[in-house]
């Protein structure tokens, strides 16, 4: 929930974007709680291996 936090303080208010850096067990935490304080419109994930992206839209 920090990072959440962090959002609401330091993002722009109109952004609507969230860019999640890595798609382990996480990454669907940090989504649903940045989603509890801004409208998220569109989530862009990036994972190192070239096999990580495709694994958490899936979840």
């Amino acid at each position: 929930m920090a990072d959440a936090l962090a959002v609401d303080l330091l993002a722009r208010a109109d952004a609507t974007t969230l860019a999640v850096f890595g798609t382990g067990h996480q990454a669907a935490y940090e989504v649903a709680a940045v989603s509890r304080i801004r409208p998220v419109e569109e989530v862009w994930s990036w994972d190192g291996p070239p096999s990580g992206p495709s694994r958490w839209p899936r979840r």
